[in-house]
């Protein structure tokens, strides 16, 4: 099974809830980032103002647009709010390899388990839905919060990469690698997270799938409607359904004109 960064992914069990990052979880995320403005602290991005999440925000929906990273924001469903976020990137389906990263997490949230909930979700799905062959986890050398959650998990260390990461006080940081094979993984999860009882299945809304490929359209002169798709064309509607279309879309929001376009041009059926 290949990654797609078009998917609408979400992983869940009875402790936690991992969902696509949207922008409409800028108000609850925002909260932490103003308490703990040093959650950041190793990272390159910078963090701690309303200004500064919404720039991490933006590179990071930017950068799945580009298919260089899959960004989560995690609900913590035994106090009812949002936690923080956590990612996936590197990802090569050729190599069947992908990395766990980007993590952050309200103080009150950690070592209360929902870290382990979480990576337990993250790896389960690489390895068991994905069958990827390695997942690959990484984080500042100074960090030792951070080397001793990776470890804690199962992950095995393979090396420093010195100066690797500029950070945004100028400091160049040494990167830590580690990495757990799809072979450790049934070891790791019988011994490490077998308190953790089996997820569910991991869910993909093909509705919301729509959104981070969207349609567009253009109208004629003679009322025709033309719709696009990757910058192809892939149907020309006339009549009735068009006018239909035109008078949905003058008061509609984005995601219906997306799903009444899919389903004109039978890309979604449901």
């Amino acid at each position: 099974m290949k990654f797609n960064y078009k998917d609408h992914i979400i992983l869940e069990d009875e402790r936690t809830k991992l969902e696509p990052l949207e922008w409409q979880h800028m108000d609850e995320l925002l909260p932490i980032a103003i308490q703990y403005p040093d959650l950041l602290r190793y990272s390159p991005s910078q963090f701690g103002t309303e200004t500064a999440l919404r720039k991490y925000i933006e590179a990071a929906l930017k950068q799945r647009n580009k298919n260089t990273r899959y960004p989560f924001v995690i609900y913590d469903k035994s106090i009812g709010k949002y936690a923080g976020s956590s990612s996936y990137g590197n990802i090569s389906n050729a190599n069947q390899r992908i990395e766990i990263g980007w993590t952050w997490l309200d103080k009150n949230r950690q070592r209360t388990g929902l870290n382990r909930h979480n990576k337990f979700l993250m790896l389960g799905y690489a390895f068991e839905d994905l069958q990827f062959e390695r997942v690959e986890l990484k984080t500042d050398s100074r960090n030792e919060q951070s080397r001793k959650a990776i470890e804690a998990i199962g992950a095995t260390y393979e090396g420093t990469l010195r100066s690797h990461t500029l950070m945004s006080d100028g400091y160049r940081r040494d990167t830590v690698y580690y990495g757990i094979l799809k072979a450790e993984w049934q070891e790791i999860k019988t011994t490490i997270f077998g308190n953790i009882s089996s997820p569910k299945t991991p869910k993909i809304d093909q509705r919301k799938q729509l959104i981070h490929r969207p349609f567009t359209y253009k109208i004629t002169k003679n009322n025709k409607l033309l719709v696009y798709r990757d910058n192809r064309q892939v149907k020309i509607i006339s009549g009735k359904a068009a006018t239909d279309f035109l008078r949905l879309a003058e008061q509609a929001d984005e995601q219906t004109i997306q799903l009444k376009l899919a389903k004109l041009t039978g890309h979604y059926k449901h």
